[in-house]
């Protein structure tokens, strides 16, 4: 999708393209800006339309087995893979478990791909290549040696140069490249060619690998592959860099980054970098912009987790430090890079952090540990065949040796570095030999067919003005056909957008329809709430109505017995009183010693006559309050 993407874009450039006039060429180039932009949000919208239909295929428990199959493996590549190959790995462990239990033998190879590609991006190489075999044996099983056969062998191929055993991946390349070559798959043999030309330059087969990265990249040039571009101007770089010609190098170097910076190749961007800094730094001894290219290498590769990519760049930040005489940093650096290599099986980054150490120790005067990490270096070199770090490994053990009066095994060290460098020298000549026979053999070529391309230069030319004017046809149909999709994902945007609305309109008058049934309901509740009030308040009108006529009856009656009392209180005091003195006053004469019979006789009467009247009075009051209680009542 990216590629066609870029494509596109390439032809929207060119058709939008205006010389001469500098507003016009601002306008259109606005205009060619904003199809970009609705470009890429329609296409990155049906990328994601895609990544869910074929899911919703895979979903589909009535389509065809072998639709479901193609459409699962289609999601897990596309959509996980890169993305993240520990989920990847988890859904092809499910598609592996589908294809088992139906029977799919070509579904089953295609699953165990999945999980070595999977373990390869995670840097288990060791789990990948046994996922790998297994794939590969089910397909010569079954007979199936179509493109994924070829990836897979491919694939391989990867894993062993991880594991420094590059003698097994140019087999495996070798296979690949032949079964891509009879399906007619140029992008896998493009892919392949640059990997065979990778085995030949670790190799020190310079001749063998200019020769397959040119080859890899005019198929990729063909195919617009800039991804695969830029990792074979990468590779190119490096074969000038080996070679010694640094300003060649360094041009092929920032080719390849600036193709990797237009489809943001981050990974292939990290690698670039890379290679630009220790250039710098070995041959030009720019040291700050060598590490200002280390430090973006290094940003990049913590950004997408890439732990080869690491280690690398770790191995190559030391090696700056130390030329600084930052010993203690590049310690650090080493290190790190250790700590990433005990994740993975990369024995080549292996050797080469341990020689980095003992020359951070040797530095520091610390010979002992210099001879330590030295030491494994060389023995891990040797069991790779790495030819460069075994010469750089023994050179440094002479050096220890020599420092530390170890001379016997210095001398043994300095024998070992001098074949080394015997053996690379020989390479050398040899590759001298053959750049010179093939340089002879060019020109030769050249001049037989100097002849033959000047009689063809005028059917060539007439040739590309008919293919101009084509592309021309083709650029207008493209830019019909682009702008025919802009116009349909315009509408069919609009219709999305004028759905949703329906859809809120429609809930929005559903929740105010609740909301107005719940007022009503609650309007009833509060009216019938009012008329209870209503009810409430006459009944205690009412009772306090008659609370009021109960107070003033009460009243008055307190009143009346209020008069009753004082009546019988003047009675008391004036009617009862009059006879109740003459009883005191006869009763004191009785009391009197010298008093007669006669007058005792009388006052006995008189005191009987007073208590009479006493009696009456008494009786009369009585009557008066009986007769009052019943008048109130």
């Amino acid at each position: 999708m990216r590629k066609i993407l870029i494509s596109l874009f390439r032809v929207i450039a060119k058709r939008y393209d205006v010389k001469g006039n500098t507003s016009l060429r601002f306008k259109a180039s606005k205009r060619g800006w904003l199809v970009c932009f609705l470009l890429v949000v329609s296409i990155g919208a049906q990328a994601q339309m895609d990544l869910d239909s074929l899911m919703t295929i895979w979903n589909n428990t009535n389509a065809q087995d072998a639709v479901r199959s193609k459409a699962f493996f289609q999601y897990i590549q596309d959509g996980w893979m890169r993305r993240d190959p520990n989920t990847a790995f988890v859904f092809a462990e499910q598609y592996l478990e589908f294809a088992e239990s139906k029977g799919l033998d070509k579904a089953k190879a295609n699953a165990l791909h999945l999980m070595g590609n999977a373990q390869r991006l995670k840097s288990k190489f060791k789990t990948a290549l046994e996922y790998y075999q297994q794939s590969i044996a089910t397909r010569e099983r079954i007979g199936d040696y179509g493109p994924m056969y070829a990836s897979t062998l491919n694939n391989i191929g990867n894993v062993y140069v991880k594991s420094g055993q590059y003698d097994m991946a140019l087999n495996q390349y070798q296979q690949s490249a032949s079964a891509a070559r009879e399906t007619g798959d140029d992008r896998r043999l493009a892919s392949v060619l640059n990997n065979l030309g990778n085995i030949y330059n670790i190799q020190g087969n310079c001749i063998e690998a200019i020769n397959f990265y040119d080859r890899s990249l005019k198929l990729k040039e063909s195919l617009g592959d800039k991804m695969g571009m830029g990792s074979s101007l990468n590779n190119i770089g490096n074969v000038y860099n080996r070679q010694g010609y640094p300003e060649q190098a360094i041009r092929y170097y920032q080719k390849s980054l600036k193709v990797r910076e237009e489809i943001n190749d981050e990974r292939g961007q990290a690698s670039s970098l890379l290679n630009l800094g220790l250039i710098i730094a070995n041959y030009q001894k720019h040291y700050d912009q060598a590490l200002l290219y280390l430090e973006r290498s290094r940003l990049i590769r913590e950004k997408i987790g890439d732990r080869k990519g690491l280690i690398d760049t770790f191995n190559g930040i030391g090696k700056v430090c130390l030329q600084l005489e930052q010993n203690e940093r590049a310690i650090g650096f080493f290190n790190r890079s250790l700590e990433l290599l005990t994740k993975v099986d990369f024995k080549l980054g292996l050797s080469r952090a341990l020689s980095g150490l003992g020359s951070a120790y040797a530095a520091s005067n610390n010979y002992e540990k210099a001879i330590e990490h030295n030491k494994e270096s060389l023995r891990i070199a040797k069991s790779i065949g790495a030819k460069k770090e075994i010469m750089t490994a023994s050179e440094a053990l002479y050096t220890n040796y020599e420092q530390t009066n170890q001379y016997q095994l210095a001398f043994t060290m300095i024998k070992l570095f001098m074949k080394s460098r015997d053996s690379i020298a020989n390479l050398k000549s040899q590759r001298r030999i053959l750049q010179h026979e093939f340089e002879q053999r060019a020109l030769a070529d050249s001049i037989k067919n100097a002849d033959t391309i000047r009689l063809q230069q005028v059917l060539v030319d007439n040739e590309v003005q008919k293919n101009r004017r084509k592309q021309q046809q083709a650029y207008l149909l493209y830019g019909g056909m682009l702008l025919l999709i802009i116009f349909l994902t315009i509408l069919y945007n609009r219709f999305r957008v004028a759905t949703f609305r329906k859809r809120v309109i429609e809930s929005q008058k559903l929740m105010a329809d609740e909301t107005n049934r719940e007022l009503v309901e609650k309007n009833e509740m509060i009216q019938a709430q009012a008329d209870e009030i209503k009810v409430i308040n006459a009944r205690i009108r009412s009772i306090n109505q008659s609370l009021e006529r109960r107070v003033m009856e009460r009243t008055r009656k307190i009143e009346q017995q209020h008069d009753k009392l004082k009546k019988y209180a003047f009675s008391n005091s004036h009617v009862v009183r009059a006879p109740l003195s003459r009883l005191m006053g006869l009763i004191n004469l009785w009391d009197e010693p010298n008093i007669s019979v006669e007058e005792r006789t009388l006052i006995a009467e008189l005191i009987s006559i007073s208590a009479h009247e006493l009696d009456e009075i008494v009786r009369n009051l009585n009557e008066v309050l009986n007769s009052e209680e019943r008048k109130s009542a």
